[in-house]
């Protein structure tokens, strides 16, 4: 994938990730394209994490009934969904890729090479962006 769209996915208060990873299909546990490479963290009260994991858990039924588009209907959508729990548009899935883009935090250094490297000898671009971890979450305030 071109880094500065990439792959997102969200965590649950446990640390679980999914992602809308094709058509049909909700990935748990793993991403779709390897192992995140960047994060963005957003804190949430204790109190509030049930909630939190209810709006997954409605995003991922939603989306694990869908299509995938890369344009329309992708990844971007179903962690948009799960933060801000309705339909969003272009302009507000690029804010989540231009966000991960320019402020995304690096696992460690070794991310910063495999993401712009031919790391799996047929020269893809790879960036998973796992939107939270260790409870983690990308604030819709922000968008």
């Amino acid at each position: 994938m071109l880094p500065i769209i990439g792959h997102v996915g969200i965590t649950d208060s446990t640390g679980t990730v999914f992602d809308f990873a094709g058509p049909f299909h909700i990935g748990r546990g793993n991403l779709a394209f390897g192992a995140p490479t960047r994060y963005l963290q957003y804190h949430i009260e204790k109190k509030k994490e049930t909630e939190w994991d209810s709006n997954i858990e409605i995003s991922n039924q939603i989306f694990g009934s869908r299509m995938h588009n890369l344009i329309t209907c992708n990844c971007h959508h179903h962690v948009l969904y799960a933060i801000i729990g309705k339909e969003l548009g272009f302009i507000d899935v690029m804010k989540i890729a231009l966000k991960m883009f320019f402020f995304g935090t690096f696992i460690d250094k070794l991310s910063v090479i495999l993401l712009h490297s031919c790391f799996d000898g047929k020269c893809k671009v790879k960036e998973i962006s796992d939107l939270s971890n260790d409870c983690g979450r990308f604030s819709p305030a922000n968008l």
